[in-house]
This record gives structure tokens, sequence and C-alpha cells, in this order.
């Protein structure tokens, strides 16, 4: 009976796709100076470049964003999780001019968005890795100190290895095969999928037997496999071998961030891009070659060299994105990012989203570190969610998932619809908006407020009152509009 009277009441309520804001509770991270001028000239750089390129190609970009589907976008992109209510009414009622930069830096100098940093690029670096890793956290506290991407790039290469040294937090989870390591630091530092190279030439790509076996050679003594010879490592895309008796990984840290490498800072700001807009101005965003030429050559070459030159600084990067006229646009024709594209949560977005909707203490105490969850219901519901790495923005959706979410027992909606929010409402009407501002960060529209007190007003006793408002909250959660970023 209760499951037929919620699927009703999902079907009759109006629920129009619009979305949210929100700071990230936790501790700062190590807050660095802000060129200011120089992260604005960037985003006016980038909007230049599409702007030209709209008109090129007689596009019209969408209108702008409201406050609440901005909110609802950059918590999602940043933290990982939609906003909890006092935040979202908090930064709706905020009528300061600057009230998107200020919410962004609040975002940016959290725990949470140094822990949701730690689990994409965790999953980038260990895609077959279904829990966590020590990794992990050593990563969330080098992007919560504020540590340079170069840094943390070198680190992991140098500690790739056994008998390295390095820090201990990093040797269990990097001893692997010299295959495995090549692939994955290539993957995700050079964005480049070398490892269809290990039996024979790439088949879309210039890389060959000879580049992936002596790109692993950096990693371990290797064998070619055509000659059974010892391979020499070499630089991707060199002519000529290290030379023997150098510190080969030493040489490899030092050339991944040097200036003749072009491929780690594109690739960096590249997989920061697709992050926030779905896709990469190269996508896949580890496919990076002549064969797959970027969206916006321009707006590729500019962003990489303002990072390359401004200390490898992955939150300027965010700053700058998050300050173009693009993604700040509404959703309609995507073609060169001239709207957002409406995109489901990944698996990270939609268990921490959950966990914030229902204000579970018992879920949302480990909500930002996803892979780093024991409990048996937690991974298994994750397992059901999550999807193949360079598909961050995605998540399988079938009729498994739909049940999951329906029906999971995970979650206890009694508690949740008498949280702070709800307790803090004088009548009904404040109520359903403390439901609505939960869910999907944004008040109800008139229609929807009028649909959800007839539901109350039919129940005449206060236990039914209290179904009610649990069946209001289970329809939002189950909404298209919670489970894609706007």
């Amino acid at each position: 009976m209760r499951l037929f009277r919620r699927g009703a009441l999902l079907a009759s309520m109006v629920v129009p796709l619009i979305p949210a804001l929100t700071p990230a509770a936790g501790n700062a991270a190590a807050r660095e100076p802000v060129d200011e001028a120089r992260i604005d000239a960037m985003a006016a750089r980038i909007d230049g470049f599409l702007a030209d390129a709209w008109a090129t190609q007689g596009i019209e970009p969408a209108r702008a964003a409201a406050d609440a589907q901005f909110l609802r976008r950059v918590s999602l992109d940043l933290i990982g999780r939609i906003p909890r209510a006092m935040e979202a009414r908090l930064f709706l009622d905020d009528a300061a001019p600057d009230r998107r930069r200020r919410l962004v830096e609040r975002l940016l100098d959290s725990r949470e968005h140094a822990e949701y940093m730690a689990a994409i690029w965790h999953a980038a670096l260990l895609p077959d890795v279904g829990g966590s890793t020590p990794l992990q956290p050593w990563l969330a506290q080098k992007f919560a100190d504020g540590v340079g991407y170069d840094r943390i790039a070198r680190d992991i290469v140098l500690a790739a290895a056994k008998g390295r040294g390095g820090d201990p937090a990093l040797q269990g989870p990097l001893d692997r095969k010299p295959t495995e390591l090549a692939a994955a630091v290539s993957r995700t530092f050079l964005g480049t999928q070398i490892q269809c190279a290990e039996c024979h030439k790439h088949p879309t790509d210039v890389w060959t037997q000879d580049d992936f076996w002596g790109f692993a050679a950096f990693f371990g003594d290797v064998k070619h496999p055509l000659t059974n010879a010892g391979v020499a490592p070499r630089f991707l895309g060199a002519v000529a071998d290290v030379e023997h008796g150098r510190d080969a990984r030493g040489e490899l840290a030092a050339w991944l961030t040097s200036a003749e490498n072009r491929w780690f800072a594109r690739a960096s700001v590249n997989r920061l891009w697709g992050m926030l807009f779905g896709a990469g101005l190269v996508h896949p965003v580890d496919d990076l070659g002549e064969h797959n030429p970027p969206a916006h050559t321009g707006v590729l070459d500019e962003l990489a060299g303002f990072f390359a030159t401004g200390g490898w600084s992955h939150r300027d990067v965010l700053r700058v994105l998050t300050r173009t006229r693009a993604y700040g646009l509404a959703g309609g024709d995507g073609r060169l990012f001239a709207a957002m594209p409406l995109e489901p949560l990944n698996a990270v977005q939609l268990f921490n989203s959950l966990a914030t909707a229902y204000r579970s203490p018992r879920l949302e105490a480990r909500a930002p570190r996803l892979n780093g969850f024991t409990a048996s219901t937690v991974e298994l519901f994750l397992a059901k969610f999550r999807t193949a790495p360079g598909q961050e923005r995605e998540y399988t959706a079938g009729i498994p998932q739909a049940i999951t979410m329906m029906n999971s027992d995970m979650f206890d909606p009694m508690r949740a619809v008498f949280n702070e929010a709800m307790a803090a409402a004088k009548n009904d009407p404040e109520r359903i908006e403390a439901l609505f501002l939960a869910t999907v960060s944004r008040p109800p529209a008139p229609a929807e407020l009028s649909r959800c007190l007839d539901v109350l007003g039919r129940e005449t006793t206060e236990a039914g009152r209290r179904h009610a408002f649990v069946d209001i909250h289970w329809a939002l959660v189950n909404s298209a509009e919670f489970a894609f970023s706007p």
C-alpha cells in the first residue's frame, strides 16, 4: 500500500528540472593567495574563444542559469553532494553581487572538496580497485594542503617502484606490474591510452609497441614481447632512450611536468574541464592525440598555459571555469559548450546526495569518502551505480538501480523528515519548503506546493501526516530532478 501511494504521488508531482546551492562544511584547506585579476582575465579569454566559436557556427547560447541551478551544480561539481537545506536557504537569500564567487571559495576551501577530488583521482589511477586504498586519504591531504598538482604527480611517479622509498602510504597501492603502472600514469597524467599498444600498434593513435614497452621500462625491468630483449626506458614521443646509469625514475618525474612535455598540462586541465562540463575539451578525457582534436584548441592551450605558469593550482583552474559564462548557462543546445548538459549524478555524488537529503549521521559521516566505506550495504549500493573511468558523470540507470533507489533499507526517512530543517518550520508550507530545499535545493513552485498541501490535507491523524511528509520526501528523492546535475 505504501509503495502504491508513493508511486502515485511521484507520478502526479510536478518537479521541474531546476537546481542548487551550498558551501561545504569541514576543515578549511590551506589558504592560498588568489590573484583575482589573473583569474578573471583567463575566464574572459575563455569566454571570448567560446563566443567566437558560437558566432561562427551560428549557435545561440542558452540563457543564464538561476541562482538555485548554479548552486546545486557547483556543489555537486566541487564537493560531490547537493547543498543542505540551510545552505541552500542562506545562498538563495543572499543578494550580494559576489555571492557566487564567495560560494565557490567556501567550497574550494572545504575538506569535502579535497576528499571529493581524492575520490575522483583515486578512481582514475586505480580503476580496478573496488574499495579504498591508502592512496585516497594521501591524495585528500595533498589537495587539502594546496600542494601543486605537479608535485602530487611527481610523488606518485617516484613512489611507484619497489625499494624506491618515499611515502609509505603509496607503496602498497602502487605495488603493481610495470605495464599496469605505465598505463595508469599515461592515462591519468598524460591523457593517453597507451595500453592499446602493449600487444600491437595503437589502432588510432601514434603509439607503437616500442613506445609502450619503453614507457613501461620506467617502472621496472621489462622485456620486449617480440624480441625477448631488455628494454631501456624512453619518454613517450622521444627518439632516444634514457641514458644507462641515470636515475630513470627521477628523469621521468622531472620530464612529466617539464616544458618539453605538453601533455601533462593539457591532460590535467582537460580532466578538470570534463569534471565541470560533463565532457572534456577533448573527449574522452583520457584520449588526447592528433586523432582526437579538441573542441576548442585555443581554450585548451590557453588554459594549459595558465595552469603551468600559475603554480599548478587546480583550485585556480576551477575558479576560472566556474567564472566563465559557459559554466553559468542553463540547459539547452550543448554544442561547443553553449549550454550545460543535463547529466546523471555519478556514484559518488548520488550516494553523498542521498546521505545529505536524508541527513543520516550513519551515512553522512562517511559520505565524502566514497571508496572508503566498509559496510557491505554501502558497497553494494555503490556497485550498482559505479561506472568505468572517464565516465565520471554517468551511472548505470535501469530497473535494478531504480528499485535500489526506491526500496533500499539504507535510509531512514522517518528520521530524515524531522531533521533540523523541519523542526525550524512553523507551518505546513514551511515544512514542505524545507523538504524541497533539502532534496532539490529550491523552494517548491506554486503548483507543487498546492499539490503537497492537498496530500497533507487528506490526512486526519498525526501518524497519517507523518507518513505524508515521508511520501513527499521519498517522491522528491526519486525524481529525475534529484538524480541529475543541472
